[in-house]
């Protein structure tokens, strides 16, 4: 994605590093097992009867989401008179309907505000990237005016969902790379193993 203002406006946000991150398909049994290591009692991860934490520095410095600024209450922004049909004709007028009680991200003539939306939606670990809430529209239109801090939001929606799997509410985890970066980081044992082959030296 080369468009410059859609990167103009991520790196205003603090998003722009988040976004140029890869996605790590990760590995569904060493998933499970990272999960496993999860304490609920603990709100720590588990290995060997040792304390394995993660903080707010861990996400910043794994993703290089912007840790300054205002934080990010998404799920609790409810500021502002418009509703989600006001959002989809001002900003999908071509495709003036919404989506049950969302909006179609894809319908949106503005690809800065696309991205954005796409970005706050893997910010929030959610399964469903193609779609935005009334929160998530005021939330987006806000990124062009206030910087804000992603990591603490990050951190607690990540102990959130890990703490519903070891319960059983949920199966969805939004954060597989974030986990398997940080293990890969902090637990040398599980540093990924590339087999490099050594020619033997030769006469000339």
């Amino acid at each position: 994605m080369k468009n410059p203002n859609a990167l103009d406006a991520l790196w205003g946000c603090g998003l722009l590093k988040f976004f140029k991150m890869p996605d790590m398909k990760a590995n569904t049994h060493l998933l499970e097992m990272l999960i496993h290591y999860w304490s609920i009692e603990d709100y720590s991860f588990m290995i060997d009867q040792m304390p394995l934490g993660i903080e707010v520095e861990d996400i910043y410095f794994i993703i290089g989401l912007s840790r300054r600024g205002e934080v990010v209450h998404s799920r609790g922004r409810t500021q502002g008179n418009l509703l989600i049909k006001d959002y989809v004709h001002i900003y999908c007028p071509r495709h003036p309907k919404k989506v049950g009680s969302q909006i179609s991200i894809t319908h949106m003539e503005s690809l800065s505000l696309r991205i954005i939306l796409f970005n706050i939606a893997r910010v929030n670990g959610s399964t469903s990237l193609h779609q935005a809430s009334r929160l998530a529209m005021i939330l987006a239109v806000d990124c062009f005016t206030t910087v804000f801090d992603w990591c603490t939001p990050i951190l607690a929606s990540l102990k959130s969902q890990l703490t519903s799997i070891k319960r059983g509410q949920t199966k969805n985890f939004g954060y597989g790379t974030i986990l398997c970066s940080l293990f890969f980081q902090r637990v040398p044992t599980l540093h990924p193993r590339v087999p490099v082959s050594i020619n033997t030296p030769q006469d000339p």
